[in-house]
């Protein structure tokens, strides 16, 4: 009876210390009760016991309660919506993997990882990779034993789709992905990066090593400067020429490689960075509607007052037509302005990664449009 009592307490300990750390400040008991789904008096019975530990303090007798300076002092969760990615599912956890689930999550993503080593004879795999290099020589395309990596991950993450899975901010619920977006460490000059090769699962091997050269490197070495006795003196007092190299960046290269990254069936999807405009208004009936033109050309000069870069689209064409059109140029927000929401008081705005529409209240669009660009 002790040792069930035991793990209960420990249970509420850590439900209690979960909310917390999730909440954006200190909170009263009933709500920190509610947030633990426990009863106020159960509440108030173990944050005694936590304050006495350190793990949680109280501002005052009839304070509010915050995590103590005894409890691990550990970076905010983080909460991304994976569903942004790709198709999900959510699967609720088991009362034991509840427990420990927060702290294995957290130590898994806040926590460097050890990387481990295993032999494997690559004798086989290696003959084929040289041998598709060969075969597509022609092609610039240079297999490397990563894309063999990146596919077997997949193949392992197929079948043991807890590892291709997140906890969710409750702490109670996998997010399990249904898709593959595999990354990498790299190991540069200008310190550790990790690209991801997005949808791996439906890239063969040539698909994952082909890339855009978007630069050139040119180790000139000492061709130049020995032409024009460029030297220095080493640290022996040594007179030596100087090793000489150039680079060259093709900034329409970039674009490409940018686009190819970044579309789908309906055309660009650039990242804000690139985007021409920040937001496109698509007032439906511009030409027609005088109220619609007020309110866009009104919309548009207060959303360039506070520093947001924004097309106007005033063609006198179908919604079809201008809404096509928006998708193939790339903008990442648009928002669509026309009578019928005008009547509501509402706007629409999608993103353009978005699925569907959302309509927004007319005089909060540019605390709105602010708060999405904000969120990049």
């Amino acid at each position: 009876m002790k040792k069930q009592q035991g793990v209960q307490g420990v249970e509420i300990g850590l439900r209690l210390a979960f909310a917390l750390a999730h909440s954006p400040g200190p909170m009263a008991l009933k709500e920190l009760a509610r947030a633990a789904k426990l009863p106020p008096s159960k509440t108030h019975r173990y944050l005694v016991s936590l304050c006495r530990a350190g793990i949680v303090r109280q501002d005052g007798p009839n304070g509010r309660y915050d995590l103590g300076t005894g409890a691990l002092e550990l970076l905010p969760w983080p909460t991304p919506d994976f569903s942004k990615f790709g198709a999900t599912t959510i699967t609720p956890l088991s009362r034991i993997r509840r427990i420990s689930g927060a702290n294995l999550a957290r130590n898994w993503v806040l926590i460097p990882h050890v990387t481990q080593f295993d032999d494997a004879d690559i004798t086989g795999l290696e003959a084929f990779r040289v041998a598709l290099n060969e075969e597509h020589a022609k092609d610039g395309v240079k297999v490397t034993m990563l894309a063999f990596l990146i596919k077997a991950a997949v193949s392992a993450l197929r079948k043991f789709p807890d590892f291709n899975a997140s906890l969710d901010a409750t702490g109670e619920n996998l997010v399990h992905k249904a898709y593959f977006n595999v990354g990498f460490a790299a190991d540069t000059p200008n310190g550790l990066v990790v690209p991801v090769v997005k949808g791996a699962d439906g890239k063969g091997v040539l698909d994952i090593c082909r890339g855009i050269e978007v630069g050139h490197i040119f180790q000139l070495r000492t061709k130049y400067s020995s032409t024009m006795g460029l030297t220095f003196l080493d640290e022996s007092g040594k007179s030596q020429l100087m090793e000489m190299g150039c680079y060259g960046i093709g900034v329409t290269r970039i674009v490409a490689a940018a686009i190819e990254q970044n579309s789908d069936e309906h055309g660009i999807i650039f990242p804000r960075a690139m985007a021409p405009f920040d937001l496109a208004i698509v007032p439906i009936g511009f030409s027609k509607s005088a109220q619609v033109r007020e309110t866009a050309e009104k919309l548009y000069g207060a959303l360039q007052a506070v520093g947001i870069e924004v097309l106007l689209d005033d063609r006198d064409e179908r919604p079809g037509v201008l809404f096509a059109d928006m998708e193939l140029i790339g903008i990442p927000h648009r928002i669509v302005i026309g009578e019928r929401g005008l009547k509501q008081g509402a706007i629409e705005y999608q993103g353009r990664r978005d699925k569907a529409a959302q309509n927004v209240a007319l005089q909060e669009a540019i605390d709105f449009v602010q708060s999405k660009l904000c969120a990049e």
